[in-house]
Order: C-alpha cells, then structure tokens, then sequence
C-alpha cells in the first residue's frame, strides 16, 4: 500500500483465520511514466530488503491491478524467480498500460508475467491487444448468491423503479471526466422521458451529492422523481437492488461491473452500454444495450421498460437464472486454486 504517516511501513493484520502482512511505502502520483515506474521500482527494491526472507519462502506472486501491483510483482517475479498470475480489474488494462506498456521500468510485464487472469472475456481481448504473447484467462469474481438472494420478479405496476450506484466521480484519465460511469448520461436521459408519474430514480454513488445533480440537471432532482443518495455501503446497494426493478450502468469504459452481478442475483433487469464485460452481463434476454453517452436511446429504452411492466418481468427473472448459471462466486476461489496448482 502507500505509506502515510499514520500508517507503518510493516504491519500485520488478522482476519478471520487468515493472517495478514502489509508493506507499505511512499508513492506520490504523478503524470510521468518514466517517474512512476522509477517509483515502483523502488517499491519493489525495499520490499525485498524489508521483507527478503519471507518473500523467499513464497511459491507464486499474485498480484492485484496489473499497472500497479502487477509492475511490483514482475520485479519480484524477476529477482526471486517465483512464477507470477498478474490479476487485472479493467482500468489498468483499459485505460493505463495502454500508455505506459512501453516505458522503461513497465517493460518487466512483458517478460516476468506467467499468465493474466481478467474479469471478463472483453478484458482478455484487450490484453492480448497490449501483450499479444501473453497467456491469458478469464475468471469471474461472480456475486454472493447467499447474500443477493431476492427472487422477487414481479414488477411494480404502479412505478417502475430505477437504480445507479456509479456516482460522479471525476476520472481525468478518460475524456469522459465525471461522465466516466454515465451518470450525467442518466440524468439527461431521464430528464427526457415524457412523464415522471409511473418512474422513479434512485441516484447514487461517490461523489453524489443533490446539489451536485441539481446544478446538472439545471431544476430540483425531486420534480423529477430523482431521490438522490451518497455513497453506499453493502447492506444499502443490497437494500436498493432488492427494492429496484431495472439497474442502469451506463459506464464509458468498464471490466465486469460488480453492480452488474449483484443487480442480476437481485433479480433486476439491465440497461448497460455495449463496452467491456457489460454484454457478457446481458446476454440472456434480461436487459438491453446502448452506446456509452447516448442519453436519447437510453431514455427510449428506459420508456419502453415503463411502458410494458410484462416484459419487464420476464427480463427480471431471466437476470437471476443467469446469476445462478453463470455468475456464483464460489467457482473464483477454486478457479484460483487450481491456476495455482498448475503453476
């Protein structure tokens, strides 16, 4: 991790039965490749002097964020001669190696990789794009089945309900900026819906605030049947879901969205944009797609489903057969466990 004052620079930790180490150390952001492996180079060189000796009884590096980690853990790879599975989560693939893949200290991921493990087949395409040697799988994280267990597929008559948990962060590495997850997309679209009697829209995520979606929207969200709520803890985003009949994901660029599995398992429906792992989301007659930034065509989908509360059923309960099908998380651990027999 990166070290701050209030933090030490090792440290252990216990959780459940599992037991714990952190190294931490300085690392200041910055918008230059060359700088920010340099840093990463050091971070790996006082690793290992701190932590030498146990590194060395370890069988396999694992590492977590390919532009990150995953850097660390090619160095690591290379003077400790362990094999190394760098796992990828979507934005380092999609959005940061594509620039700093050929930088001086990126280079280690060429040669000091044994396999990339992604979250979605569209991910894996994209890593051959930047690696095309490299050895690649797919492993879905899937969804708690036991903790996302509504089976309730019966559409509310009266007032479809809507839900987006993307928030309104700025990302200044996508031209997108605070659009990144498609929230202002949202917003215009449900702006342009012709009535507001029979929807409603819980809006939500990071940085989500109501005068943040009042000055975007330019009136006040609850005319609009918006109920606008901040960050989300795990209980809520399950609360909501259960609540919910449609979730809208309307991301410029994503892996496998985790708000995807856990909406399907709740039996939601899906508006989702056509990029990334979102179509392998909707690939069962339980949602729709659209291109990222068109508010116009999500705001006629979103009508359709308002308008036609039967098929919105059947969207509804084909999403939870394809949670239970596809997407339970019990498969990630022994997928994992056995990548690493192999290796």
């Amino acid at each position: 991790r990166s070290w701050h004052p209030s933090r030490k620079i090792v440290q252990t930790k216990k959780i459940k039965s599992l037991d714990l180490l952190c190294f931490s150390f300085p690392f200041y952001p910055v918008n230059n490749n060359f700088i920010t492996g340099l840093q990463l180079f050091f971070y790996q060189l006082f690793m290992r002097f701190f932590l030498g000796k146990l590194l060395k009884q370890q069988d396999i590096i694992h590492s977590v964020g390919a532009s990150f980690s995953g850097v660390v853990g090619g160095y690591l790879s290379a003077k400790l001669d362990k094999p190394h599975i760098a796992q990828c989560i979507g934005t380092d693939i999609n959005a940061t190696l594509p620039h700093k893949k050929n930088s001086y200290f990126y280079s280690v991921m060429k040669k000091h990789v044994d396999i990339y493990t992604t979250n979605s087949f569209a991910l894996e395409q994209q890593v051959n794009k930047i690696y095309p040697a490299a050895t690649v799988q797919t492993i879905y994280r899937g969804v708690n089945l036991d903790f996302f267990t509504s089976d309730n597929v019966t559409a509310h008559n009266d007032k479809i309900i809507f839900a987006f948990i993307g928030g309104l962060s700025y990302r200044e590495e996508h031209s997108a900026g605070r659009d990144y997850k498609g929230g202002i997309t949202l917003l215009k679209a449900w702006q342009a819906l012709n009535n507001y009697s029979r929807a409603e829209l819980h809006f939500a995520g990071p940085d989500v605030t109501g005068e943040l979606v009042e000055d975007i929207l330019e009136q006040d969200p609850k005319l609009l049947n918006i109920n606008v709520t901040p960050y989300l803890d795990r209980n809520a985003v399950k609360n909501l879901f259960e609540l919910a009949d449609v979730v809208v994901i309307p991301s410029w660029m994503e892996g496998l969205p985790n708000a995807g599995m856990e909406a399907m398992a709740s039996s939601c429906a899906l508006l989702g944009t056509n990029v990334g792992g979102i179509p392998e989301l909707i690939s069962n007659n339980n949602g729709y797609l659209f291109e990222p930034g068109n508010s116009e065509a999500l705001a006629t989908l979103m009508q359709q489903m308002i308008a036609d509360p039967d098929c919105l059923r059947l969207l509804k309960k084909n999403s939870r057969t394809l949670a239970l099908n596809a997407f339970e998380s019990k498969q990630f651990p022994r997928l994992y466990r056995e990548l690493y027999e192999k290796l």
